[in-house]
């Protein structure tokens, strides 16, 4: 009866089919068995295992807890022997939304803005740190979770190898939050890279992780 309710509001369904995250059939396939419950083939579980490397590391580390996840970035960035260090503040500002220019602060929006940003507030990085890209970036080839590694410092700008071999140097993003009721944007400024020792599981959902590993101990606290 509930769910007969609930039905009757919408007019029509729509039926998504198509996968625009990845263009591997076989792995669209894959995704497709796991997603509706069905048994994957002999040769799936194959092509699957022969993706596992339980020998090597490869990061990010994805982990259950935030504490786990910063204590283990903070560590690894503490041991890297590159003693160039580079970090960066996000600045946010508010604009009139009709002429582009920056007006008073508003904290209650500001607020509002980065809490619903995916930009770091702080990133402090040096070179042969791994780091996650955090936007769609069609011009360079890269999506939000591309996995990649500081190489060096470009004036004020980092530049990353990515695992899909392009070597991009990262300019900052601007996100754009607008309160049409108050006539403001807000405009979140920041480079849109994550330093990715370590990453909680929770973070990378919605990602698209080019690599990674996966840490499965006591601290998982979800089934599945």
């Amino acid at each position: 009866m509930i769910e007969k309710d609930f039905l009757s509001y919408f007019d029509y369904t729509i039926i998504l089919t198509k996968s625009y995250r990845s263009q591997d059939p076989i792995l669209n396939t894959i995704l497709h068995t796991v997603r509706t419950g069905d048994k994957l083939s002999d040769e799936q579980h194959i092509l699957l295992k022969n993706c596992v490397d339980k020998e090597n590391i490869t990061y990010p580390l994805l982990v259950s807890l935030r504490d786990t996840a910063n204590t283990m970035n903070n560590d690894k960035l503490d041991k890297n022997e590159n003693t160039t260090k580079w970090s960066n503040m996000s600045e946010t500002y508010c604009i009139d939304m009709k002429t582009n220019a920056k007006i008073q602060s508003n904290e209650i929006l500001e607020s509002i803005a980065t809490n619903e940003c995916n930009l770091e507030n702080k990133i402090v990085l040096k070179i042969g740190a791994p780091v996650i890209y955090l936007i769609n970036d069609i011009m360079n080839g890269l999506v939000n979770g591309s996995v990649g590694t500081i190489v060096k410092f470009n004036g004020k700008n980092p530049v990353a190898q990515f695992s899909e071999g392009k070597l991009v140097e990262i300019e900052k993003h601007n996100y754009r939050k607008e309160f049409p009721d108050a006539n403001t944007t807000v405009i979140v400024e920041q480079y849109p890279l994550l330093l990715a020792y370590a990453l909680t599981i929770h973070r990378a959902q919605g990602q698209t992780l080019s690599q990674g590993t996966l840490l499965l101990d006591n601290t998982i606290f979800e089934c599945g």
